[in-house]
């Protein structure tokens, strides 16, 4: 009877044992792919805002060198392939404007700066629309500094995918942080 009960108590020890390992391991397997899964929106979110940091900035300059062109030569040549340069830059724009919408959270934090990107767009569009040298001048530092608000404002939010508490449930689209 003694051995019996020392065997049934093995028996449980060994199967309540592989239970433990089993949950613990599974928990541990979630754990890495959650912190995986982190890492690969973190680096996306970097690689779409250095993208439309980098687009914006030539649709600054190609709005400048249409606003230039238009002045030397309105209808030249060289007019009318600056205005092709610009429409392509603008649409290279829009193209990583989406793309960072695509790896942005969609919640309060990013509100603000999906709202800066749109903004520089816009007034970059407008920089060939300066009446003088001026204004030309004033409408370019403005996109500049529109540029670093969203620079500003990305890195923050790339910056929250790193902290521990966030990372997990920090995915496209979701609301913010989980309780769970």
């Amino acid at each position: 009877m003694t051995a019996l009960l020392s065997s049934l108590i093995a028996v449980v020890g060994t199967l309540s044992g592989a239970t433990l390992t089993f949950v613990f391991g599974s928990r541990a397997a979630k754990r890495a792919e959650a912190a995986a899964r982190a890492e690969r929106l973190r680096e996306q979110q970097l690689e779409a805002s250095s993208a439309f940091a980098a687009a914006a900035a030539a649709l600054r300059t190609a709005s400048g060198d249409r606003w230039h062109r238009r002045r030397e030569s309105p209808d030249g040549k060289e007019s009318f392939a600056i205005q092709d340069t610009f429409f392509q830059a603008r649409t290279a724009a829009w193209v990583a404007y989406y793309r960072v919408r695509l790896v942005t959270p969609d919640n309060a934090t990013t509100g603000p700066m999906l709202a800066v990107a749109l903004n520089v767009i816009g007034q970059a569009s407008d920089i060939h629309d300066a009446d003088d040298k001026p204004d030309l001048e004033r409408r370019r530092n403005r996109v500049s500094s529109l540029i670093n608000e969203f620079v500003t404002a990305a890195a923050g939010q790339i910056t929250l995918a790193d902290r521990p508490e966030t990372a997990h449930s920090l995915s496209p689209h979701s609301t913010g942080p989980s309780t769970s």
